[in-house]
């Protein structure tokens, strides 16, 4: 029996290194960004593939783009190839993966650009007119090696567009001759310079306006705290989850913030950054979540004799959150489940930045789970909140009911808008899906944080007036201007 537990032990320690080094693994890889480089071998293909490779998209914005890099390779020494890079724009992406063969799929490439020697295969691209690089040198290295270098110049007069990047050997199609693999390294530039791709012009200004404004609110919030700790020295459960999903979003526009500008420089920027502030902004929105959901069970808002009698149930726990550390119960396992769940989804999602059906964070399996989690904690909120209303109804109190229904209302919204604006983002086009999201969602929480701040923190507001925090002092300005028999319970 010991040697069995020892076992699973043992077992429960690789699988936990396991994920140990695959989040590592995922902190340290470089970003998907606008300086790219990796490694590639083309072939003939099958059915299913043909002898083209993927290498990376970026939008442009409207004047002159650049685009730069160079190719490493062991000379093929055959004139049976004719590897090039190709280049479409997003209007006829969707027809590329339609186009049955290598050459019906270049035929919508709006430009493309011989990889090294032009053989007799390079012909028929070079004739079609197709395009070619602003500049290009070949090099011969030690042991048969060629360095290709090129720079290429896009014009935009109309509007932003994005880009696709392949390289493809349709020649490969013919002769299935053997190639050998090609290291990349490319860079791109949009107007002025800049590494931002396009779809994202706009965001680091409003990620800076918003990391300001909620960074002054945050401390409008503790002054208030600071006035009223020093009058009653207590702060409520509610106020100190608040405080949390505060400076847990605002770290997260921090991060985010530096981690664009050194982007904006480089085109790599620092993907730690960038993955710490999407799993703290998730975070963020996991503490709000709780505090809605328990709300909706009636903590501090309805008290019952029946909690007495059952005391481990989750509604109970639910009502009186710090009954959750009194000892083991099934809504910190889920808690810790939920938590864990979120932060290896997210770094999950991470790993499908460079995919071509990517285009804002949530437009892959693991983000898809991520949006129809939040579904589902909208669905038990509106659950909760709905028999809650039911309950009070019964037994009279008016002015409650009134709140809880809006509650409701706007509780409902913030649960469900995050799926809808997901969903409404893929019927925009592709450089616009990105900003869409990232700009509603950021607006989101920091609309929330700053309405539960006004509700939790303020005396003046509906919700302090009503519940049992201000029977307590438990808020700035409850001081004992509500008497009651009942006292707040965190």
């Amino acid at each position: 029996m010991t040697r069995a537990r020892e076992g699973a032990a043992s077992m429960q320690a690789r699988v936990a290194l396991a994920l140990l080094a695959q989040i590592v693994l995922t902190l340290l890889a470089g970003a998907e960004g606008k300086s790219v480089s990796g490694k590639f071998k083309l072939e003939a293909g099958d059915f299913d593939h043909g002898p083209e490779y993927e290498i990376t998209k970026f939008s442009f914005a409207v004047g002159e783009g650049a685009v730069s890099g160079k190719f490493t390779y062991q000379d093929p020494r055959t004139w049976m190839t004719s590897p090039a890079l190709y280049l479409f724009m997003d209007e006829v992406w969707d027809k590329y993966h339609d186009a049955p063969a290598c050459t019906d799929k270049i035929a919508f490439a709006h430009a493309s650009i011989p990889i090294g020697k032009k053989t007799a295969s390079h012909q028929q691209i070079v004739s079609e007119g197709l395009g070619k690089a602003n500049h290009s040198s070949i090099k011969m290295l030690e042991k048969g090696m060629v360095e290709w270098e090129f720079s290429w110049t896009i014009n935009h007069d109309e509007r932003t567009a994005g880009w696709f990047v392949i390289a493809a050997d349709c020649a490969l199609e013919q002769y299935n001759a053997r190639v050998p693999p090609m290291s990349y390294e490319l860079h791109f530039l949009n107007p002025g310079n800049t590494h931002l791709p396009a779809d994202e012009y706009g965001l680091p200004k409003l990620y800076l306006f918003t990391f300001v404004a909620m960074g002054g609110y945050l401390a409008y919030l503790l002054v208030m705290l600071k006035n009223h700790y020093e009058e009653t020295h207590k702060v409520h459960l509610v106020v100190q989850l608040l405080l949390l999903a505060f400076i847990l979003q605002l770290v997260s526009l921090g991060f985010e913030l530096f981690h664009l500008q050194v982007y904006k420089s480089n085109g790599y920027g620092v993907h730690v950054f960038d993955l710490l502030s999407e799993i703290l902004e998730g975070l963020s929105q996991t503490v709000i979540s709780f505090v809605l959901i328990c709300l909706a069970t009636g903590w501090t808002l309805v008290e019952t004799s029946a909690d007495d009698s059952r005391a481990n149930s989750v509604a109970t726990i639910l009502r009186n959150p710090a009954s959750m550390f009194k000892g083991p119960n099934v809504v910190v396992f889920v808690l810790i489940a939920l938590v864990i769940i979120s932060m290896l989804l997210q770094i999950a999602n991470k790993g499908y930045d460079g995919d071509f059906s990517k285009f804002h964070d949530h437009e892959s399996t693991p983000g898809h789970i991520l949006v129809g989690i939040r579904f589902l904690l909208g669905i038990a909120f509106v659950a909760s909140l709905f028999a809650t209303i039911r309950s009070q109804a019964s037994r009279g109190g008016e002015r409650l009911v009134m709140f809880l229904r809006r509650l409701m209302v706007l509780g409902g919204l913030w649960f469900l808008s995050f799926p809808l604006i997901v969903f409404f983002a893929g019927m925009l086009r592709h450089y616009n899906r990105h900003g869409f999201v990232t700009a509603g969602t950021l607006v989101l929480q920091t609309a929330s944080l700053c309405v539960l701040g006004h509700q939790f923190m303020s005396q003046h507001s509906t919700y302090f007036r009503i519940s049992t925090l201000a029977d307590a002092g438990a808020l700035p300005g409850a001081g004992g201007l509500v008497r009651a028999p009942k006292m707040s319970r965190d």
